[in-house]
């Protein structure tokens, strides 16, 4: 699986946020932690407000919709990559082959997809808030 830039900075945008708690936090706020720009940003949060992770308030001020612990690091890269980004490009290459046969590695790349995403659905905001604190 590969993370986009995109998928990254949604990430690390909503640990500032779970950092901040209740308290909204504007879009520039976000720029200026994280480099990028306005537009590239807007265009995230436009995503994430679509998958019904965060909240405006108005004035670019956003905060999450859930706690912390209940968003996961899948919810977010689908919110940002969709359904099919989540799946494994091997598996996705290996079924788009056109060929009739199944390769023998199929099953063993089907369990390590499986395993990815039990491991994305098991890593909270919550969790990267914590070590993220310390370095704010």
């Amino acid at each position: 699986m590969k993370v986009s830039r995109a998928a990254d900075v949604a990430v690390r945008s909503l640990v500032l946020l779970a950092v901040r708690d209740d308290e909204p936090m504007t879009l520039r706020e976000i720029c200026t932690s994280e480099g990028v720009s306005r537009p590239f940003l807007s265009r995230i949060f436009g995503s994430l407000s679509a998958a019904g992770l965060v909240m405006s308030h108005g004035g670019g001020r956003y905060t999450l919709t859930f706690p912390a612990d209940q968003i996961t690091l899948r919810m977010i890269l689908e919110a940002i990559e969709g359904p099919e980004g989540m799946r494994d490009t091997v598996l996705r290459s290996l079924q788009n082959s056109g060929s009739s046969r199944r390769p023998a590695l199929h099953p063993a790349w089907r369990q390590v997809q499986k395993r990815m995403v039990e491991l994305l659905d098991a890593y909270t905001l919550e969790c990267f808030a914590l070590d993220a604190q310390f370095y704010l």
